[in-house]
């Protein structure tokens, strides 16, 4: 479907969704296409070195790449809590670059970890990596409950539930991407499996990403109580990903205490 046919969808209401988007990620746009106003970056990716034990957590928006997320910090920091929001202590690394982070610093723990939702072609060559997997029709559902029914709608002035389901896959998935093999050190995962079989994966992951090979049982413990999706929608403003949505345009003037009740908008991609 062209750009001009969106216009017609839900009176309009799919290309407003359509323009809000792509206002509050254009910031994203230099390092994703990759390039910057001084030097291209080399096939589309940072400049970064990456050190032999780095994580990188991959999955695409809607696979539960916060949960994930959050089992990994557990583990490796015994269950640290003390962050305003993850995105602080486990950089999103296309968008560590406008939230003032530095890729190369270390960080409060080992191994250091990155989250991303890009493709392989956009990441370095030499890490390892955990890949999430979901039923791709529940990440098309927890999508649209985001962008088109929570707090994210209402910032794009579009009324909640107004676009259909059927539109929304038009406008907003109406394109195809690929991707090619890995070929590194890697771990898959399934989400359905690591919310109905958390002590079998959450150990998965702590055997993949320690530098040993092993964790205390004590800490496979405390990433598992600190992960569940109760424990986790009680410390929703840790999740909510405002440390990076807050140097986004549309979001820069919405005053701090609105951004943090945007439960919405993430509760249902935990």
């Amino acid at each position: 479907m062209s750009i001009d046919s969106l216009h017609k969808l839900d009176g309009g209401l799919v290309d407003r969704l359509r323009l809000f988007n792509l206002n509050a990620f254009h910031k994203f746009a230099p390092v994703l296409l990759g390039y910057t106003m001084d030097m291209p970056f080399a096939f589309g990716r940072i400049p970064f070195e990456p050190h032999p034990s780095d994580v990188f957590l991959v999955g695409v928006m809607g696979s539960g790449i916060t949960m994930l997320t959050q089992v990994a910090h557990g583990l490796r920091s015994k269950g640290d809590m003390s962050f305003d929001d993850i995105n602080e202590v486990v950089p999103w690394f296309h968008a560590a670059q406008i939230c003032g982070q530095d890729l190369d610093a270390l960080q409060p723990y080992k191994p250091r970890l990155f989250k991303t939702h890009q493709l392989h072609e956009k990441l370095p060559e030499d890490a390892k990596f955990v890949v999430l997997f979901r039923d791709p029709r529940k990440i098309f559902l927890t999508r649209y409950r985001r962008y088109c029914n929570s707090s994210w709608t209402d910032y794009a002035r579009v009324p909640r539930g107004a676009i259909s389901l059927e539109n929304f896959a038009v406008g907003i998935f109406g394109h195809e991407s690929g991707n090619e093999v890995w070929k590194f050190i890697r771990l898959f995962l399934a989400f359905e499996d690591l919310v109905e079989q958390p002590e079998d994966q959450i150990r998965r992951i702590g055997k993949f990403i320690s530098p040993h090979g092993r964790l205390s049982e004590d800490v496979l413990t405390v990433a598992q109580n600190q992960s569940t999706r109760k424990f986790m929608q009680e410390h929703i403003s840790q999740f909510d990903d405002h440390f990076v949505l807050k140097h986004l345009k549309p979001f820069e003037e919405v005053p701090l205490e609105f951004m943090n009740l945007k439960l919405g908008v993430h509760a249902a991609v935990l």
